[in-house]
């Protein structure tokens, strides 16, 4: 018996869907937001990696070159410094 979840069931309107920019539907529903304070500032150093896994969320692997410049870093430690930033999140390769 299988069963087929809701989550994955298709659609009963086949046309395909028009793009939404997320702030016009944001000001259609008269909604605004704004930050209330940066408490977690995330630094993905670079995406080259030994390996090429599927679920990686910066898409690094052996074949990408980004590595994150020296001026990129004191630009990333003079903003934590600015604004006082309590947690920074260091993604390091390999994962």
């Amino acid at each position: 018996m299988s069963t087929v979840l809701p989550v994955i069931q298709p659609a009963l309107n086949t046309q395909p869907r028009t793009h939404v920019d997320f702030d016009e539907k944001l000001a259609a529903h008269g909604i605004e937001l704004h930050a209330a304070a940066v408490d977690t500032l995330q630094v993905n150093v670079g995406k080259l990696c030994n390996q090429a896994c599927k679920h990686c969320h910066v898409d690094a692997s052996p074949k990408r070159t980004e590595v994150m410049t020296r001026e990129t870093a004191e630009a990333v430690i003079d903003a934590v410094r600015r604004f006082r930033i309590p947690t920074v999140d260091i993604t390091l390769i390999p994962c």
